[in-house]
């Protein structure tokens, strides 16, 4: 049987096949040429998102700042409410989370003594014991008093602003942290019915806030 009725393929070796040889070509020389260039995007692109997720860092900075200051105020307020239990004034920070205790020497110390009262004494350790897990805390031990110094003795208050500020070193808080000195009743800011009181050298403040 002969072969003139098969239906044979066109030849490989047409202008068609040569077309199409040549687009085949010219697309792998466009690959080549982009393939550095989508990498390079690609690179690019990884590198911002990298950046982008170092970005949220500092919001996660403040959160954990805002948590501590958070913390520092329930810290204050614990120390209020505990001076309040021992009938001792106490104030919170007007614009820092902060507080204030303001100790009547009369009731806090022996008689013309520089040595806290035993119960005294116990109230101070359990607000220590409250501050020692703050290793931020500033503590501020200021006697009042006027010059010249009348109806008290001014050398007296000194010992005890000095004997207070001991307590807390010898309780857990850094001696550096702690700050104290002696001013006038002048500079007292506080209830005003303490400023007899602070006329009189019969009252130590002591402020907690954070450093």
């Amino acid at each position: 049987m002969g072969i003139g009725n098969w239906s044979l393929s066109p030849s490989l070796n047409t202008p068609q096949t040569h077309e199409q040889q040549r687009k085949t070509v010219r697309i792998a020389q466009l690959m080549r040429r982009n393939v550095p260039l989508m990498a390079a995007g690609l690179f690019a692109l990884g590198l911002v998102l990298l950046l982008s997720g170092f970005s949220s860092v500092p919001p996660t900075d403040a959160a954990k700042s805002a948590t501590g200051a958070g913390a520092w105020q329930e810290l204050a307020e614990d120390l209020v409410k505990r001076a309040s239990t021992f009938q001792v004034m106490a104030e919170l920070g007007d614009s820092e989370p902060s507080a204030k205790l303001a100790i009547e020497t009369q009731v806090a110390f022996e008689n013309n003594k520089d040595h806290l009262k035993p119960d005294y004494a116990r109230f101070l350790a359990d607000i220590t014991l409250i501050l020692q897990i703050k290793p931020d805390v500033h503590v501020t031990i200021t006697g009042f008093g006027n010059n010249p110094a009348t109806n008290y003795n001014p050398v007296l208050l000194g010992k005890r602003v000095r004997a207070v500020q001991v307590f807390f070193a010898e309780n857990g808080i850094p001696m550096e942290q702690i700050e104290a000195g002696v001013k006038e009743a002048d500079e007292y800011e506080g209830p005003n019915t303490l400023l007899g009181k602070a006329s009189s050298g019969q009252l130590i403040t002591v402020h907690f806030a954070q450093t």
